[in-house]
């Protein structure tokens, strides 16, 4: 139901008054029957007395009604299925919207939907975490480190002797990675010396060394030097470096190893900051640890997993690892599943890894990969002895001329 007031005299208007000619709407304007003028056609034909009375409401029905000659108008509009004007139904859309239910409903419908925006965008943040915690988790996983099976686990060779470890110098280095199933070894003369430990927490004795094969003896170094300058005199071998040589003096020690076995070196650095360089053999792959190295910073294998020594922070050493003219003792104990390396008898590094693990920079390669060897990049090493006591296998004497 829509109503109008009177723009003039404020009188309230029905919805059936302008049907049915008890109220006009002159352009924008509602007037009730009193403020607005009868029409021409209404008065024309009507006497004075009903002209009179045309501004009465209960008059211009009834004059709508004969004039039209059929029911009353008000029965007539509520009956009637004809369109209604289109100002009219604009003037019921205005009065409908500014009404307190359409208010109400429109409050509520705009209510509705930013709920419905709200519960949307809360759902996707909540996918999105989710997302997140689960890359977390995988990159966690991803970067966990594979855990060594208990059926690996067994395959490590256990220490034979179980006396307690000295204490250590410095940090020894580890390189240790999960073993991997061992090669088919050649098949060897085995010799057991009664002597000779099997590889343990510390060194041989000095006893176990009567029986060592004394390689320094063996040397020639006219025919065994690879590059730099070599001499041996009065028993001592001597590494002299080259003023502003660009070489990697090292020597091939005439002396292939067993399968397993002891090397026992005892030098001194008459000057110079460098290291000691020990060519070793294991499993018929030639590999070597360095003492001293990069600046007498970096005590560890040369080459391990195709990265050099220097690249394992564990190998670098804060203090000098060598002082110059004092004498040392290293001990490398081989065998076929460990590498155990001693600096006077303190455990500097060892390794379970496989030998094919282990390696050495190109330009410190000897001729032949079968047999020992020692370098000195730039100071004066003096070798005292050089010996080697045979484990598992016997060694042999070859031609390991470096040139």
């Amino acid at each position: 139901m829509i109503i109008h007031y009177c723009d003039k005299c404020g009188q309230r208007i029905q919805e059936g008054d302008i049907a049915t000619g008890g109220a006009r709407q002159v352009g924008e304007q509602f007037l009730c029957g009193q403020c607005a003028p009868a029409p021409a056609s209404a008065t024309a034909g009507l006497p004075r007395s009903a002209g009179a009375a045309a501004p009465g409401r209960s008059t211009a029905k009834l004059a709508a009604a004969a004039r039209a000659g059929g029911p009353a108008p008000a029965s007539r509009a509520a009956n009637s299925k004809e369109r209604l004007p289109v100002a009219q139904v604009a003037a019921r859309a205005t009065v409908a919207a500014r009404s307190p239910r359409f208010l109400f409903l429109a409050g509520g419908a705009f209510g509705l939907a930013g709920l419905l925006l709200v519960v949307a965008v809360r759902s996707r943040q909540g996918r999105q975490e989710a997302a997140l915690k689960t890359e977390s988790q995988t990159r966690k996983t991803t970067d966990e480190p594979p855990r060594v099976a208990p059926a690996q686990e067994s395959k490590k060779v256990e220490p034979r002797e179980e006396t307690k470890r000295p204490a250590l110098p410095a940090e020894p280095t580890k390189n240790v990675v999960s073993p991997e199933p061992k090669k088919a070894a050649p098949i060897v003369e085995t010799k057991k010396t009664a002597e000779a430990p099997a590889g343990g927490t510390s060194p041989p004795k000095d006893d176990a060394w009567q029986n060592a094969v004394d390689v320094l003896k063996l040397v020639k170094p006219e025919r065994d030097a690879v590059e730099g300058k070599w001499s041996l005199q009065h028993g001592v071998l001597t590494s002299t470096p080259i003023p502003k040589s660009k070489t990697y003096p090292r020597l091939a020690l005439p002396y292939v190893p067993p399968a397993e076995y002891d090397l026992r070196i005892v030098f001194t650095r008459a000057q110079g900051e460098d290291c000691l360089f020990v060519h070793l053999v294991r499993e018929e792959r030639q590999f070597a640890w360095m003492l001293g190295a990069w600046k007498n910073t970096v005590v560890g294998f040369d080459t391990f997993q195709g990265k050099r020594a220097r690249d394992f922070p564990e190998n670098t050493r804060t203090a000098p690892v060598l002082e110059s003219r004092r004498r040392y003792t290293v001990v490398v104990q081989v065998r076929s599943g460990s590498v155990r390396c001693f600096l006077d008898g303190a455990l500097a590094s060892e390794s379970s890894a496989p030998a094919s693990d282990f390696g050495l920079a190109a330009h410190w390669a000897l001729p032949k990969t079968n047999c020992l060897g020692l370098g000195n990049p730039s100071s004066t090493i003096e070798i005292h002895s050089c010996q080697v006591l045979e484990v598992t296998g016997t060694g042999r004497a070859g031609d390991t001329a470096g040139k």
